[in-house]
């Protein structure tokens, strides 16, 4: 998990570590997505994009997440149109199937073909 943990969820970034200590398989990193790629490089199972509402963020976020993964899903499809777009816009660049589900405002997942 990547997140700056400086929103307003009320999530402390040491109060989320302690909760996930049992899972050996999860590590949580306190940073922006920004800085986070900048020195990863890995190859994911599943990716999932849940930042802040904007085009821009969005898809470069995604842009970066699809050639890391073969499938990324997104939050807030249905809720902010630009985020809708952003991954419309991603499903074209790469190619992908596209699938949307209406639950949570809007759930959507790309898979790479």
């Amino acid at each position: 998990g990547v997140d700056p943990f400086y929103d307003k969820t009320g999530f402390r970034f040491t109060d989320v570590q302690s909760a996930l200590q049992a899972w050996k398989n999860i590590s949580l990193h306190e940073s922006t997505f920004e800085q986070y790629i900048l020195h990863e490089n890995r190859y994911f199972d599943l990716i999932h994009v849940d930042i802040i509402h904007q085009y821009k963020p969005t898809y470069d976020c995604g842009d970066w997440a699809l050639q890391h993964s073969n499938c990324v899903c997104f939050h807030d499809t249905l809720s902010f149109t630009v985020v809708m777009q952003a991954v419309q816009d991603l499903s074209i660049k790469y190619n992908c199937e596209f699938y949307n589900y209406n639950h949570s405002h809007g759930f959507g997942i790309l898979i790479r073909k």
